[in-house]
């Protein structure tokens, strides 16, 4: 088909151009606009019609673009207009547009005249604004991870340097019971600080995968509370600052809690306020919230580093400090108050920082309930966990003539469990594969088992479950590095009568197996 181009044809083709199109004479003026010119601007054709092009853009550019565009009639061409600039057009209504300018000239019987095709960038310019800021987010994730990483690996190394170090002193150089008695209080405090760490780390896992859950007990609060607190007191003497604890009565004798998860967060709260405080002292004051009957406060207030604005702003975010200099100066991983404040939501409570300033100290304050939603007490009470001393194992329950069959394919883990037991008493026979865990298992008459999860063979779980099918209800505890939720479910799943997780607390063990042998 052959097209005839008449005028209205012409227009037609002008008026349906995706871009706003605006004509302008020698001189400036406007000769012609489309239609689109109008929705992109918000004028009318009869108000733009006869002023000058200077009149679409903002103010700062007029007195320039004046210039610009005799220049341009100088030397009429096809070109980009701003090329490499950022251009805006200004709309009826004030705001600025960011925009795209092609100029085209066009020869007519009265004179040359061009034509300008403008197109709104808006929506582009956002998207490059969201992915700057999506880039710059990634990079200062990557930077901070990155930190964190170079970070951990000095906090790992640490304790680690400290259990290996001392180990050797006793093999080479121990000459006294005495010093293999420091030595090995030494080792067993770097064995907690990497425990600690490396559960820190977990724990934050799970509650951002939403895998962590709590575990409502009644919680004797001032015991509870003294228990942390008998932690810290000799770092604050050490430090000789004062440690100071208050308690706002009246206070409930009891609340229902998860005790482990509380215990974790005021252990942070004191430990970084004894951590960054040099001089002065540390306080903690307990109290019942008067404005909610049913929240329980604890406020720990410093005298320490405290805080600028700026640094109040990253406090909570995970793998960060305050600065990298409070890293070298007082070690640590930011990982603490990040778990802390999702500990306390898991809590159904909340953790804030009251109030700090540079050099004035900081306090912060944990608001729980003293009974959540939906708890009922059970009976009973959660088990104390916590390192013991040769006094303390006196008191511990004995296991004389109780059979008991560790499942560990690792030797010295084999051999760390069943001294561990044999000292109480226990008869203990050992298996280092599933297979064999299994065919003793189906064999023997033991009234506990101790089955690791994972072994060559057969895994734990799975030698757990065909146990269950045989009809053997002998009690098993599962044993395992993996402390995550998961890996818990799938042991009660198979069959497993109770969880305990490495490297194992032996009070905890002997407890443990004591409960299920009687």
């Amino acid at each position: 088909m052959q097209i005839e181009w008449t005028e209205a044809v012409w227009r037609g083709l002008v008026e349906s151009a995706p871009d706003a199109l605006v004509m302008v004479d020698v001189d400036g003026t406007i000769v012609y606009v489309s239609a689109q010119t109008q929705r992109l601007f918000g004028y009318s054709r009869e108000e733009l019609l006869n002023q000058k092009i200077e009149c679409l853009l903002p103010v700062r550019f007029r007195d320039r673009h004046v210039g610009q565009r005799s220049s341009y009639f100088k030397s009429l061409r096809v070109r980009p207009m701003g090329a490499g600039l950022e251009l805006f057009g200004l709309h009826k209504s004030g705001v600025e547009i960011p925009i795209e300018i092609s100029l085209s000239p066009l020869e007519t019987p009265t004179g040359f005249l061009v034509t300008a095709a403008i197109r709104d960038i808006s929506d582009r310019k956002r998207a490059q604004e969201e992915l700057r800021k999506a880039r710059e987010v990634a990079e200062a994730a990557s930077r901070s991870k990155s930190e964190f990483l170079a970070n951990m690996s000095h906090e790992i190394r640490t304790p680690l340097a400290g259990i290996l170090g001392f180990a050797e002193m006793i093999a080479l150089y121990c000459n006294s019971s005495e010093e293999r008695k420091s030595y090995l209080d030494k080792i067993q405090r770097c064995a907690d600080t990497l425990t600690e760490l490396i559960n820190d780390i977990l724990d934050l896992s799970k509650v951002e995968a939403g895998a962590l859950r709590v575990e409502l007990l009644p919680v004797h609060i001032v015991s509870e509370i003294e228990n942390v607190v008998g932690l810290f007191q000799n770092a604050a003497a050490e430090k000789n600052i004062s440690f100071d604890v208050r308690y706002e009565r009246p206070l409930p004798e009891k609340i229902v809690t998860d005790p482990t998860r509380l215990r974790q967060i005021l252990s942070n709260l004191l430990g970084n306020a004894i951590k960054f405080t040099d001089s002065g002292g540390v306080s903690l004051r307990v109290f019942a919230d008067k404005t909610n009957s049913n929240r329980l406060c604890f406020a720990v207030k410093d005298s320490g580093v405290g805080l600028s604005p700026e640094e109040q702003k990253r406090l909570f975010q995970p793998f960060s400090q305050a600065d990298s200099s409070t890293t070298r100066r007082f070690g640590g991983t930011g990982l603490g108050l990040a778990l802390s404040r999702r500990l306390a939501y898991a809590l159904d409570g909340e953790l804030t920082l009251v109030q700090s300033a540079r050099g004035e100290g900081s306090v912060f304050q944990l608001s729980i309930p003293m009974h959540p939603r939906g708890s009922l007490a059970p009976e009973g009470s959660a088990m104390e966990d916590g390192t013991a001393d040769s006094q303390e194992r006196s008191s511990w329950p004995r296991l004389d003539s109780i059979r008991i069959l560790v499942a560990e394919d690792n030797p010295d883990n084999q051999e760390m469990v069943t001294r561990f037991l044999g000292e109480q008493g226990a008869i203990v026979e050992s298996a280092t594969n599933g297979r064999a865990a299994l065919d003793l298992a189906r064999s023997g008459n033991y009234h506990v088992i101790l089955m690791d999860v994972q072994m060559p063979e057969l895994d734990g779980n799975e030698v757990t479950r065909q146990l269950r099918r045989d009809g053997i209800s002998t009690p098993i505890i599962a044993l395992t590095a993996h402390a995550m939720n998961d890996e818990r479910e799938k042991s009660f799943a198979s069959g497993c009568n109770e969880f305990l997780t490495k490297p194992l607390n032996v009070k905890k063990l002997i407890y443990t197996v004591h409960k299920y042998s009687s």
